[in-house]
């Protein structure tokens, strides 16, 4: 399988060490679609970038360790980069000019299925430019993130002991009713969201409720400028959400 931009993966991974370096999770399907994802160590953030129109791939689910990461950080631009899947090994094939690198990386087999099931009822629509402005806003209060739809709006606040500010996000759809209508999501999820907004034109914000953990679901998806695929994060208020193996 060749890889169509290098330099685009190169900038997914490196939003996906954001969460972790320890791992990453590979995952293809029938649909001609490879899912690279990740997660933190608390389980409560999952990241899953996808690369779509893939010819020839067959379905599985593996981890591989922080190599690839490292690997894939230093291919330099004009490369030509294939990736096969054998047998219980990952084959990188890197072609630059006149020399070209093999890197095989062991992966093991997994049981991780990627992003749970979600309802897309409450969706907000957003350019990344506006919500990379808004989110460097919130940003300097460095507090917690309240959010909460109201009269078909999605209303995020944050405040400290020097004030307060409200990001008001409208939907493009009707809203069906929520069974909690605000929930509290850490700080430490702007970091994740500000440099994929900043390279996206669209962003899908969604609360989608969830009886595991009792409250709802925050998926944020990016919709980049010059690429059909795409970038997915899922946050929980709280509480274990999967356990990746």
């Amino acid at each position: 399988m060749k890889i169509k931009n290098i330099e685009f993966l190169k900038k997914n991974l490196q939003f996906l060490s954001h969460l972790s370096k320890d791992h990453l999770y590979i995952i293809s399907d029938n649909n001609g679609e490879i899912h690279f994802l990740n997660t933190n160590k608390e389980r409560t953030i999952i990241a899953d970038f996808s690369l779509t129109d893939i010819e020839n791939i067959k379905k599985s689910s593996f981890k591989v360790g922080n190599l690839f990461y490292d690997i894939f950080s230093r291919i330099e631009r004009g490369s030509d980069v294939y990736l096969n899947f054998n047998k219980n090994k990952l084959v990188c094939d890197v072609r630059y000019e006149n020399i070209e690198f093999k890197s095989i990386f062991n992966y093991q087999k997994s049981d991780f299925q990627g992003f749970p099931e979600y309802t897309t009822d409450n969706t907000f629509k957003i350019s990344g430019e506006k919500l990379y402005h808004g989110l460097n806003l919130l940003a300097k209060f460095k507090s917690d993130l309240k959010l909460k739809t109201k009269q078909d709006q999605l209303i995020i606040n944050a405040e400290n002991e020097n004030g307060s500010l409200e990001l008001k996000i409208p939907s493009d759809m009707e809203l069906k009713d929520n069974k909690v209508t605000e929930s509290i999501y850490d700080y430490e999820i702007i970091k994740h969201l500000l440099r994929p907004s900043k390279i996206s034109k669209k962003v899908d914000l969604n609360l989608s409720w969830n009886e595991k953990i009792n409250d709802n679901l925050l998926v944020v998806e990016f919709h980049f400028k010059n690429f059909e695929d795409t970038i997915k994060y899922l946050f929980t208020p709280k509480g274990d959400l999967v356990e990746p193996s």
